[in-house]
């Protein structure tokens, strides 16, 4: 439908931001992987290509337990933390 308004870019922009939070402009870009890095990928991926899903939950589920460290100290899972970090295999429940 036409009305015969003429709306400026930056008028709409600012509205579809205040109104539907959406931003206009571009995310910036990633560099590229080093070869550094795509060789060191290639190593763990040759390293890990005969582990089943098991290990992998395991590996996965250590790494969050590890990221998410600060979040097991305030609730009082520490001990649960240090005991995951220090054996080679997740403790049994």
């Amino acid at each position: 439908m036409e009305t015969g308004t003429t709306v400026s870019v930056k008028a709409i922009q600012r509205r579809l931001f205040l109104d539907f939070d959406l931003k206009s402009c571009k995310p910036a870009r990633k560099p590229r992987l080093a070869q550094a890095m795509k060789e060191k990928r290639h190593d763990f991926a040759k390293r890990h290509a005969s582990w089943d899903t098991e290990m992998w939950k395991r590996y996965f589920f250590r790494r969050s337990l590890l990221h998410s460290s600060f979040l097991f100290k305030d609730i009082g899972f520490g001990g649960l933390l240090q005991h995951a970090t220090r054996k080679s295999t997740l403790p049994r429940q």
